[in-house]
């Protein structure tokens, strides 16, 4: 029916636009797909056809899902078949070997790219970026931070990177409120936060900003892992 058609045609393109902005992923196009389907199938289910399919247009319909399936497949197979895990790690040793040198530079980027390309949700290859970007001067690191966040606005190593880079910058004051996050989120960082706070500010009341608010003895940036002697300095100001 045209009905039955318009439905179709809808799905079809939802499926299509998909492809390039994963729209899918929202919880309310999803349902309504999956609600379009239903009534679809359900009605084929209690109603008759108004003229039984003929012979020849069966054979077009099974070759046409054959030719998809083929097609499916033969995508597929040329895609990797690493896991996540695995393009992490790969990618995380190209960041590594890159280094400071320019000429790994490349080959990292290229990695770190593969990644956000196979896996576009993932917050971590944005992240691998970031700190690549901040090895290599010249390259603007906030993009790749901006682009982590979206992906995963509650993982902490973020937002220590976000620190680093805010720091660099200037902006003193966002950067510890960033490192205070890390904190939060990912309470193993307070060593790493507690250095980098006193590595960009000494002072007392700036160190201050970036303790986390709630119950006593919480999760809180450790300027003492900064070293004896540096972190007893910021205490003293």
């Amino acid at each position: 029916s045209a009905l039955n058609g318009t439905g179709l045609a809808a799905v079809a393109t939802v499926m299509l636009q998909n492809l390039a902005d994963l729209g899918l992923e929202l919880p309310g196009l999803a349902v309504g797909v999956a609600a379009i389907l239903g009534a679809l199938w359900g009605d084929l289910r209690v109603r008759r056809p108004v003229r039984a399919p003929s012979e020849r247009r069966e054979r077009f319909a099974q070759g046409a899902l054959a030719a998809t399936l083929l097609l499916t497949l033969t995508f597929a197979s040329l895609r990797s078949w690493r896991s996540l895990d695995e393009r992490r790690e790969r990618a995380r040793e190209a960041v590594e070997r890159a280094g400071s040198a320019s000429d790994g530079y490349a080959a990292a980027l290229s990695a770190v790219r593969d990644g956000m390309r196979d896996y576009p949700a993932d917050y971590y290859f944005p992240l691998l970026g970031a700190t690549l970007a901040m090895g290599h001067p010249g390259n603007n690191a906030l993009p790749w931070l901006q682009r982590a966040l979206e992906r995963g606005p509650n993982v902490g190593r973020t937002h220590l990177a976000l620190a680093e880079a805010l720091a660099r910058l200037g902006a003193r004051k966002q950067a510890l409120l960033e490192l205070r996050l890390a904190v939060m989120y990912e309470p193993p960082l307070a060593t790493a936060a507690g250095r980098t706070a006193v590595r960009y500010s000494g002072v007392l009341d700036d160190l201050l900003t970036a303790v986390a608010d709630g119950e006593p003895g919480g999760a809180t940036p450790d300027p003492m892992a900064a070293g004896p002697g540096a972190g007893q300095r910021a205490l003293s100001r």
